[in-house]
């Protein structure tokens, strides 16, 4: 399967097996779907401004999320090749880990930040969109801000960027929350590598602490 301009880094499959993406890195930064039977590429889904870290496919089959280094993740649908949303709110340095829950209405995130954020995969009837007319959240049906009881803390408001504790100011300048995040749990010291819903919807989260 060629088409890529430069280094392939990240693979998926699709659940029913018929298709395989493949996302590229620091200068093609795109994902493409390829037909597993024929070879050929079906679709192409340009968006990220950086090198694109994770992939993982609904098990629904119906959409596809993607993340980049630069704490971005881009949902994708896979029946008109479109962009559905951007989610905004992990700080720089790596979405490593995506995953959705058994019925493909939330996702999980892991990253180089040291924060699980959860996410709302549906866009509602009247989306949040920025400047360019592009869906950067859900006008407000999560509050980002209002984080889980269980992130509680100065450490999870800073990691938000909306704390008032050290090193918040910049976090909240380099990092904007779309609405769309449902919670965010920090670690002490420790990247997430992986994230991962289980059967019954519990989240398992793995890294290394980092003293």
């Amino acid at each position: 399967m060629v088409g890529h301009d430069s280094n392939v880094n990240q693979v998926a499959w699709h659940p029913n097996g018929a298709y395989i993406f493949s996302a590229s890195d620091q200068v093609d930064k795109t994902v493409r779907m390829w037909a597993f039977t024929t070879g050929d590429c079906v679709r192409v889904f340009t968006g990220h401004t950086e090198m694109i870290s994770a992939l993982e496919c609904s098990p629904s089959g119906k959409i596809l999320a993607s993340a980049d280094i630069g704490g971005s993740i881009i949902l994708w649908d896979l029946a008109k090749g479109t962009q559905i949303k951007r989610c905004r709110g992990h700080g720089k340095g790596g979405i490593w880990s995506l995953s959705f829950s058994v019925e493909s209405a939330v996702l999980c995130s892991g990253g180089a930040d040291g924060t699980v954020r959860i996410w709302d995969v549906a866009v509602p009837a009247d989306p949040y969109k920025n400047g360019d007319g592009e869906v950067v959240g859900t006008g407000g049906q999560a509050d980002a801000r209002q984080i889980n009881a269980a992130a509680s803390g100065t450490q999870a408001n800073a990691t938000a960027g909306g704390g008032s504790g050290s090193g918040s100011k910049k976090k909240g300048k380099d990092t904007m929350i779309t609405p769309d995040q449902i919670s965010a749990f920090p670690t002490k010291k420790t990247p997430v590598y992986k994230v991962k819903f289980t059967r019954m919807n519990l989240i398992l989260a793995g890294g290394c602490y980092l003293p």
